[in-house]
C-alpha cells in the first residue's frame, strides 16, 4: 500500500523500520538527547557569563583606578573562570553524549541504537542550525540597539539583547 512507503527511513543505506517499538523509541530518545543536551549547555554558557559578569562588577569595586582606566583589569580571573566553568559545567552534557548510545546499545539492542543515533541527527541539525541563527540574529539587534535604535544604550532593549546575546552562546 502506499502508507507502507512511509514505514521505512533509509539511513546509511540501511533501512529502519520505524513501525518496529524500538526503532520509534530509540528515534524519540536520540531526538529528545540533543534538546537535553542543547538546553543543559546554554545553562552552563549563562551561568559562566554570570560568573564573569559578577567578577568584572568585583574587580571595578576593589580595583583602584581601574574604571578611570588608570589601572589593567585582571584578565586571568575571567579566563580562569570561563575555563573551570567550562570544564566543570560541561562534564554532564559531555557524558550523556557519551553515555545514552553505550545504554541504548547494551540495553535496548543495535536496533533502538540504529533509531538513536538516526534520532540525534534528524533533530540535531535542525536544532544547530537554529541557534546558530539566533545567536546571529542577537548579535546583530544588539549592534542595532547600541546605534541609537529602539532607546539606545542602558535602555530595556539594551538589557535584553545583551541577554539574549549571552544565552544565544554566539557572542564574540
Amino acid at each position: 500500500s502506499s502508507l507502507s512507503a512511509y514505514n521505512y527511513v533509509l539511513y546509511n543505506g540501511a533501512r529502519i523500520d520505524i513501525t518496529n517499538p524500538l526503532n520509534l523509541v530509540g528515534l524519540i530518545l536520540g531526538a529528545s538527547v540533543v534538546f537535553l543536551f542543547a538546553g543543559l549547555a546554554n545553562a552552563a554558557v549563562g551561568r559562566a557569563a554570570g560568573a564573569v559578569a559578577f567578577e568584572v562588577r568585583r574587580q571595578f569595586r576593589e580595583i583602584p583606578g581601574l574604571l578611570e582606566g588608570a589601572t589593567r583589569p585582571a584578565y586571568g580571573r575571567c579566563v580562569d573562570l570561563v575555563t573551570a566553568a567550562a570544564l566543570r559545567q560541561l562534564l554532564v552534557p559531555a557524558s550523556i553524549a557519551v553515555i545514552v548510545p553505550l545504554a541504548v546499545g547494551f540495553l535496548l539492542g543495535p536496533v533502538a541504537l540504529a533509531g538513536v543515533l538516526l534520532g540525534v541527527v534528524l533533530s540535531g541539525l535542525p536544532l544547530a542550525l537554529s541557534m546558530t541563527t539566533s545567536g546571529a540574529a542577537w548579535d546583530n539587534a544588539q549592534k542595532y540597539i547600541e546605534r541609537g535604535h529602539l532607546g539606545g544604550m542602558r535602555s530595556p532593549a539594551h538589557a535584553a539583547a545583551i541577554v539574549g546575546d549571552t544565552r544565544s552562546g554566539a557572542s564574540p
